[in-house]
């Protein structure tokens, strides 16, 4: 073979290997390595976040993805949920195309807006109490980040009402009702309990709880009873008797159930509650202060007196004569006076009772008693007694008719005398005293004290009748015994 040819054959050969090589990079330009194809993005959602927001992209061809950047920052995490959807984790973030990278190309969509703010977090329920209740039942749900609250659910039951008090406390009131769990939303999401709240059904038949559910003078009772969540405990076997104050009582003076807290209503209800069955015929005419326990914890006593017509009072409320022992199948029901209000259980002993505002006279007087009498502050709190106690203006009006002036200028022996003409060792109610008008009722300072009326509708207390005092606020329940106000200072 000459020269000539074999050169013109090696051309040839090279020339072939070009357009091999060359035909080869043509058909690698459409499909990418390994003919993986070419992912596409069709949309995303949100298309607005900041850092830890949760976004949705969708398209085709996402298996494998290797890289998601929103601007050009990479997501902090993404998940390939299948080829079609990937679910990613905004990072710190930067405005700009969402792109998602596989082996077979980069593929990019819109514009992401990166919101500097901070996102609203999302709310957690750590716990609820009761864990139990009917319609009406007031419900704490404590957990973080509730601020902003705009549903909060029993089950699947929407609660009638709720209050955010704080970003770790909401206070519900129990709608419809279903058994499951409580959840609630705000703009940062849904916090679901992880136990379940159990709806129990309004108490109804014949039971004291079914009576207040369906007595039309017992309504504000029934708000009460749904609040302190006693319907199942008035549904029990008992017995039990409920002192029932009526409606026309505590709204007169403006006393709402629907605005007490659980703890505040269930004490008060308890506290009208006697455990045993007492109709009106057990009581012996003339019984004067007939202790009877509450079902209260712990429990407290009410004081029952029947007078010889019959009429029963209870801390000197009188229970209304045509609206007595209306029977349950658990006990009985006993209507207090329209007129007679409420029985509020005792919080304070006596000597502590004058440390409320109101009583600052009478407690200067006790205390200036008390430097003559080691022993007189110990007697106030723990012995049963009535203490009448002036208000500060009658200390006034009796200081400015006299050569003393002041109580610090009475001798600790006469302070000490003034205040044992106020006690009496025995627990009194004003009716108490009206029953013994004649005779009295002695007291600590020797003397018998008396009650009688003014003939205008008012009654007085008196060792001399000329000299008597007119009650004010009366029948003040406290641990050990009774506080009547009067608008004078006894004197003999």
């Amino acid at each position: 073979m000459s020269l000539k040819t074999n050169v013109s054959s090696k051309i040839l050969m090279l020339g072939i290997s070009i357009l091999t090589i060359f035909n080869s990079c043509k058909k690698d330009d459409g499909g990418g390595g390994g003919g993986t194809p070419q992912p596409a993005i069709a949309s995303f959602t949100p298309t607005s976040g900041t850092t830890g927001t949760n976004v949705t992209i969708t398209g085709t061809n996402f298996t494998g993805a290797t890289a998601v950047k929103f601007g050009n920052v990479a997501a902090t995490s993404f998940n390939v949920v299948n080829s079609t959807t990937i679910t990613a984790v905004v990072g710190s973030g930067a405005t700009g195309v969402v792109s998602v990278t596989t082996a077979g190309g980069t593929a990019t969509k819109g514009t992401f807006t990166y919101n500097t703010a901070p996102p609203v977090n999302a709310p957690t329920i750590t716990s609820f109490t009761p864990t139990s209740g009917t319609t009406g039942t007031s419900v704490t749900i404590t957990g973080t980040n509730l601020t902003g609250a705009t549903v909060v659910k029993f089950g699947t039951a929407n609660a009638t009402s709720f209050s955010v008090v704080s970003a770790t406390s909401i206070t519900a009131v129990v709608g419809s009702g279903a058994t499951g769990k409580v959840s609630v939303t705000t703009p940062g999401g849904t916090a679901t309990s992880t136990g379940d709240f159990t709806f129990n059904a309004p108490p109804g038949g014949n039971t004291i709880a079914g009576k207040i559910n369906t007595d039309a003078e017992l309504t504000q009772i029934k708000t009460g009873m749904a609040t302190a969540n006693l319907g199942s405990t008035l549904s029990a076997t008992g017995p039990f008797t409920l002192f029932a104050p009526v409606d026309a009582a505590l709204n007169a003076l403006t006393i709402n159930f629907g605005s007490l807290d659980q703890a505040t209503a269930n004490s008060i209800i308890r506290y009208h509650t006697v455990s045993g069955k007492f109709l009106s015929s057990d009581v012996p005419a003339g019984a004067k202060n007939l202790k009877l326990l509450t079902i209260n914890t712990p429990a407290d006593s009410v004081f029952v007196t029947k007078l010889a017509s019959g009429v029963i009072y209870v801390n000197g409320k009188n229970v209304d004569d045509a609206k007595k022992d209306i029977a349950a199948d658990n006990g009985v029901i006993h209507k207090l006076n329209s007129s007679n209000g409420i029985l509020l259980p005792p919080t304070r002993n006596v000597y502590d009772q004058l440390s409320v505002a109101g009583y600052d006279s009478i407690k200067k007087l006790v205390d200036r008693a008390a430097l003559a009498d080691a022993n007189l502050v110990n007697t106030l709190k723990n012995s049963v007694m009535t203490f009448v106690a002036p208000t500060n203006a009658a200390f006034q009006a009796f200081f400015s008719a006299g050569s003393v002036t002041q109580i610090n200028q009475l001798t600790t022996t006469q302070a000490l005398n003034l205040v044992k003409d106020h006690v009496v060792f025995s627990r009194n109610f004003v009716i108490d005293f009206a029953v013994v008008s004649s005779t009295g009722v002695p007291a600590w300072g020797g003397s018998n004290l008396k009650f009688g009326s003014t003939g205008t509708g008012q009654f007085a207390l008196y060792y001399l009748p000329t000299a008597g005092v007119l009650l004010g606020a009366n029948d003040i329940m406290c641990f050990n015994g009774v506080i009547q106000r009067t608008g004078g200072i006894l004197t003999k």
